[in-house]
């Protein structure tokens, strides 16, 4: 009954388009169909198509990624909405599809740490939330494996990576993000909300790496392909 009488005050919307929806819904039944999965030959390592590997090129820091949805249409509405307002059910919706694909394309949960890509001080106090963080509670709800916040943060504040092109995000991230703690011989898991050239979870991976991480793999909500 309560549940009845809040969901007639604060009605559900969709993360995407703002509809209003049943309150067990997250997105609205038009935006559903507009949800595109990745699909076909990806790289192991950058998960770019294969025609689109850029691993010779930029080597990477981290041993493999992945993203259950494409950075388009209704789920790249849902990801930047979610850099808008703390919906945790987004973020449940999309820990659920980053756990399925783990376990397809990872084939384990065997990690000692989730770590959200941090957010600059002054950012995460002026939105009230880190919404990568948002992601790592939610997966770690379900996968069981320990979040760890401590051990990376940003020391500056740069411009949005989705202003940028090329070599100019991978100038960008450099030197931005910091170790605080460091964690030997262990195998993480590090998490975006979005992806889009790799230049900002390569620099983190670099940084947990150096900070004596043995394996790093990522997971994002979305990704640009």
């Amino acid at each position: 009954m309560m549940n009845r009488l809040l969901h007639i005050i604060y009605p559900t919307r969709c993360c995407a388009c703002n509809a209003f929806i049943d309150n067990n819904q997250v997105f609205c039944d038009s935006c559903k169909k507009d949800i595109k999965n990745i699909k076909g030959k990806v790289c192991k390592v950058c998960f770019n198509h294969k025609e689109h590997c850029n691993c010779r090129k930029t080597p990477k820091w981290y041993r493999r990624c992945l993203a259950p949805f494409e950075y388009s249409g209704a789920v790249k509405n849902a990801a930047l909405g979610l850099k808008r307002l703390p919906r945790t059910d987004v973020a449940s919706f999309a820990a659920e599809h980053i756990a399925k694909e783990m376990g397809k394309r990872f084939s384990t949960y065997d990690f000692d740490y989730i770590v959200p890509v941090p957010l600059h001080f002054f950012d995460k106090a002026k939105r009230g939330y880190n919404q990568s963080m948002l992601l790592a509670k939610a997966l770690s709800d379900i996968t069981g494996i320990k979040v760890n916040s401590r051990v990376l943060y940003k020391k500056r504040r740069r411009r949005p990576q989705h202003m940028l092109k090329g070599k100019e995000r991978a100038a960008n991230v450099k030197g931005a993000y910091k170790v605080r703690k460091g964690i030997p011989d262990s195998r993480v898991l590090l998490i975006d909300d979005i992806i889009t050239g790799g230049s900002t979870v390569n620099e983190c991976a670099k940084m947990l790496r150096l900070a004596g991480a043995r394996e790093v793999y990522v997971c994002s909500f979305a990704k640009t392909m």
